[in-house]
């Protein structure tokens, strides 16, 4: 168990680790997507469902504009996201069997697109266990490369020995029932270099190639 585990974030209230698991959840999805932001809904589920002036929506939003936990500008973040441009909105749905603290995203960018639905699932923590129908788990206690691609054996096949050298990893394939979504996700306790990132999206049959960063 890391410190912050213990003890959480800085972050304001109403419960630190509350809005550091929101801000971090939708910061996910801001690396996942990877290229500029042009659109996001929320579907909010439980306790993260809206509230005027809410500090926990506030850190939901700050993090689809990429603010850290430790980001003065979070108490600000509605303003900077009307100001963005981005064509932004959320709401207050149930998701049978969900997490208290579940959002369903619906995010696009200039070339990329998807659904996806994580929880803040205490002490700061989070993860994204769908993205466009794919079971997968994506938390915060690895550095994540997430490889969309058209067949996810073939792209595992030819990523092994690009990172044959990156310690302590893992690979694995996340597919959607119809076979429309195909993911590879590789997990390191390591960074990720970015030319790691550059050979792997110029792999014949790769959509798109997202990140997560491992947590401090």
């Amino acid at each position: 168990m890391r410190v912050f585990e213990l003890i959480g974030p800085i972050m304001f209230g109403p419960s630190s680790s509350h809005t550091a698991g929101a801000d971090r959840l939708s910061r996910a999805m801001y690396q996942i997507l990877n290229e500029p932001l042009r659109s996001a809904k929320l579907d909010l589920h439980g306790s993260f469902r809206v509230r005027d002036s809410g500090q926990v929506n506030k850190a939901l939003v700050a993090g689809l504009l990429g603010f850290d936990t430790d980001d003065d500008r979070i108490n600000n973040s509605h303003a900077l996201m009307a100001q963005s441009g981005i064509d932004f909105s959320y709401g207050d749905v149930f998701i049978e069997g969900a997490h208290n603290n579940t959002v369903r995203y619906h995010i696009a960018g200039d070339s990329f697109s998807f659904t996806a639905t994580g929880a803040s699932v205490g002490g700061g923590m989070i993860e994204v266990s769908d993205i466009n129908g794919a079971k997968l788990s994506v938390t915060g206690d690895y550095n994540s490369l997430l490889v969309f691609c058209d067949n996810a054996e073939k792209t595992l096949e030819a990523l092994e020995p690009l990172c044959a050298d990156l310690p302590e990893k893992s690979l694995e394939t996340a597919v959607n029932e119809d076979g429309s979504c195909q993911i590879v996700l590789l997990k390191t306790s390591y960074p990720i270099p970015d030319a790691l990132e550059a050979r792997v999206k110029a792999l014949p049959g790769v959509v798109h190639v997202g990140r997560h960063a491992r947590f401090d």
